[in-house]
């Protein structure tokens, strides 16, 4: 009976190589032959697995090992086998992941050797090299590894020892490979000069999505605002020293950020979160996830952070947990962004969109205004903003609930009718629109208006009784202003007419003073006349 399969046996450095057994085949014991391969690989699958070389145990790729050729400078590693399969492009292999047993075997040779195996490979998408690498190798690797158009991900985490030496050596493939999308450097020291370096690569690599820097002493990413990467879509920067945030202008593709377990509440100048709220207020922005844990933030800074969100239509996951310094006023901000009841129009405009909110939690101090968070978040897992808005409305109808609301975001007591205080002429568009056309959806918000009309109405006819009663006021008060008119041009006249008369008086009594002179004279010329004649 012929039959072939491998069995493990004992090898160098704990591994176990494969003996080929040959015999005749025969049809009648085919089955046989195969129970008998599948026993013997299943017994050795457990020794085979440690070949493979993924140390953080992803999945076990079991391989026939090979002859080793006496010459290969990789003949005494580890990951042998992977090493073989990439330099043979061989389509069965698609993702490597050195380990650090390898790394350590490695010379500058065997590094550049390798990443010329890398770049000459058509299959290989995904390169672990965490753990592995210190800035010699690093340098070496990437000389030989200067490009590839297969490679998506990259995981450089864990390399404690690279330098701005081996950074820079990283550059020709960053700036030339065509499908790169993640890259991973957790761990790695980053100084300003390293940081920018790697930032000038990438903004000339239009692919990257993913960039991951935390922990990485990291003090100001201010450099980020001189370049421009428009396809970065998540970046974690979290455990840094950053103090202070960019406006991040350049990155309205970015969907996550993490900023968490940074000192951004330290900043007391005033740079802090303020740069990051304009990037929330901008209608480009497509920031879905935040993570500012563990940053300090105050009051203050929360209700900065609040006031930005009231328009933000994208922003859904927002984490405050872990290390802050705001208490309840910093958790009221954030009650009134979800559900403000100053007015109905502020309910409807509330913040439908976030579903997730983590904040230090303490209900002795809060007094039930976390519940009150927590009940509004889950209103808005509707997800259907009108939707939301009239659940929101709905809710704040009962009259303790409202209290209580307004309450906690300091408006006093709200007692009454809800809508008493708002303009009918506003009031009934904003609920016509709430309600919906389809009234099968919409009984409940319907039995409101129904229930509320009569004040409605009231409130309505009242309009209209002091709109008549300023009609008729507007119309006397312009009959006295035209009265008025008439009597100021009728006084107008009067004036022109005693200043003639005065000049006319005033002629009067001049002719009247000249006239006794000239009868005087006359009557002595008279009288002398007659003394003569007589």
């Amino acid at each position: 009976m012929d039959f072939f399969f491998h069995v493990g046996a004992a090898a160098h450095a704990g591994y176990h190589e494969f003996n080929d057994f040959m015999s005749s085949d025969s049809s009648s014991s085919s089955s046989s032959s195969s129970s008998s391969e599948s026993s013997a690989n299943s017994s050795d699958s457990s020794s085979v697995s440690s070949n493979v070389g993924h140390r953080h145990g992803e999945y076990n790729r079991i391989t026939p090992r090979r002859e080793r050729d006496k010459n290969d400078p990789f003949r005494h590693h580890h990951d042998y086998d992977d090493i073989q399969l990439i330099k043979n492009n061989d389509e069965s292999i698609d993702d490597f992941s050195l380990s650090p047993a390898s790394a350590e075997e490695m010379d500058d040779t065997t590094c550049e050797l390798l990443g010329r195996y890398i770049s000459e490979n058509d299959h290989l998408t995904s390169l672990d090299l965490s753990s592995c690498l210190n800035d010699a190798r690093m340098t070496s690797l990437f000389r030989g590894l200067v490009s590839s158009n297969s490679i998506r991900d990259v995981d450089l985490s864990l390399c404690h020892s690279v330098r701005i030496g081996g950074i820079q050596s990283m550059i020709p493939f960053l700036r030339d490979s065509s499908s790169i999308n993640k890259l991973d450097l957790e761990c790695v020291p980053m100084n300003a000069q390293s940081l920018e370096v790697l930032l000038d690569a990438l903004q000339r690599r239009s692919t990257i999505e993913e960039l991951k820097l935390n922990k990485c002493s990291i003090e100001s990413i201010s450099v980020f605002e001189s370049y421009t990467i428009p396809s970065l879509k998540y970046l974690n920067l979290k455990h840094n020293r950053i103090t202070s945030i960019p406006s991040l202008q350049n990155y309205s593709s970015l969907e996550t950020l993490n900023l968490g377990y940074n000192n951004l509440g330290a900043d007391i100048e005033g740079g802090g979160i303020l740069p990051l709220t304009r990037l929330l207020e901008r209608d480009d922005s497509n920031l879905s996830v935040l993570h500012l844990t563990s940053t300090c933030l105050n009051d203050t800074e929360v209700e900065q952070l609040t006031q930005s969100l009231k328009s933000n239509t994208k922003l859904t996951e927002l984490s405050l947990a872990g290390r802050q310094q705001f208490g309840p006023d910093g958790k009221r901000a954030l009650l009134k962004l979800l559900l403000d009841v100053s007015s109905l129009d502020n309910i409807i405009s509330s913040n439908h969109t976030l579903t997730s909110v983590s904040y230090p939690k303490d209900g002795r101090i809060a007094g039930g205004i976390e519940s009150m968070i927590e009940c509004t978040l889950k209103m808005n897992y509707k997800m259907v903003k009108h939707a939301v808005a009239k659940i929101k409305v709905v809710y704040t109808l009962d009259e303790m609930k409202r209290m209580q609301l307004s309450l906690q975001q300091g408006f006093g007591e709200c007692v009454g009718h809800p809508f008493i205080d708002i303009d009918p002429a506003f009031l009934l568009p904003n609920a016509l629109a709430l309600a919906g056309n389809n009234r099968r959806n919409h009984d409940e918000f319907y039995r409101l208006l129904v229930a509320t009309s009569p004040d409605l109405m009231s409130l309505l006819d009242r309009r209209a009784l002091l709109q008549v009663g300023m009609e008729k006021n507007t119309s006397q008060i312009a009959d006295i202003a035209a009265q008025i008119a008439a009597l100021n041009a009728r006084m107008s006249s009067l004036k022109v007419r005693g200043i003639q008369m005065k000049e006319q008086l005033s002629a009067i009594q001049s002719s009247t003073e000249q006239k006794p002179v000239a009868v005087l004279g006359g009557s002595n010329s008279s009288g002398k006349k007659r003394d003569r004649g007589e």
